[in-house]
């Protein structure tokens, strides 16, 4: 099998993640070729990545213009190759003209304490600055207090409920009256307290909400899902309640 070929020899992943996204196409080339050069099966967007579902916010995505997926599982290895791939590649020209060349040391320390916002080559570029500089470093210590950091900005929030409120009683208007608008609106943030994820830099899934939460917004679903189904029933068999002129205000019909 071709090396460019998007699925590893051995085995068929499923869970594909987005790994990284673009503005622009060709910037995303050389990456693809490192991935794919160390068995690492990538999908590229508009040709095998299918479409954007990484992150919805009331049912609007949040889409850039390119992007790529690997394997979840993959995520670290990605990470380290990139990295040694960008550290290997480096002339001192390039470092010297690198804007974190005007950084001090301890600046340097912050952007590999917060890796997990740069790009490969900027990693690799502060940490050569930071050993060019004499500091004494300890790049274990380092990780250890970036990866602790990781972990926090991934713990599980509690959610607003005031909020939840909000959209409950929305969805249920919505529901019994038969607003469509209002309806996806409430569906969109209850469905994000009650399955919303993120992924940390290897790839792991976490839910971005306490059990607490979930569990309200998984409740508050079935609530809304409940109104949906009286509001049809009213509409189609019963006629307990006519909401006909509601509804023209609402622009659900003209």
């Amino acid at each position: 099998m071709a090396k460019d070929t998007p699925i590893d020899a051995f085995a068929v992943p499923q869970d594909f993640a987005v790994y990284q996204h673009f503005n622009r196409r060709e910037d995303m080339t050389e990456m693809i070729s490192v991935l794919r050069d160390h068995r690492i099966a990538v999908r590229v967007s508009g040709e095998d990545a299918g479409e954007w579902t990484e992150s919805v916010i009331m049912g609007a995505p949040l889409k850039p213009e390119f992007w790529i997926e690997i394997p979840s599982a993959d995520f670290e290895k990605a990470n380290f190759m990139l990295l040694e791939y960008a550290e290997a590649h480096l002339t001192e020209e390039d470092i010297d003209a690198h804007p974190f060349s005007e950084y001090s040391p301890q600046e340097l320390k912050q952007v590999l304490l917060e890796d997990t916002g740069w790009s490969p080559l900027a990693i690799a570029v502060a940490r050569k600055l930071l050993l060019r500089s004499g500091e004494d470093i300890d790049l274990t210590q380092l990780r250890q207090e970036a990866r602790k950091r990781i972990q926090a900005a991934f713990e599980p929030q509690k959610g607003s409920l005031l909020s939840i409120g909000l959209s409950l009683l929305l969805g249920i208007f919505s529901g019994l009256v038969l607003w469509f608008i209002g309806y996806m609106i409430s569906l969109g943030v209850l469905l994000y307290y009650a399955l919303g994820s993120h992924r940390d830099p290897d790839g792991n899934k976490h839910y971005a909400y306490t059990k607490t939460t979930r569990n309200i917004g998984r409740t508050s679903l079935l609530l809304i899902f409940a109104a949906a189904v009286l509001g049809l029933l009213n509409f189609l068999y019963f006629h307990v309640a006519d909401f006909s002129r509601l509804q023209q205000w609402l622009w659900f019909w003209p």
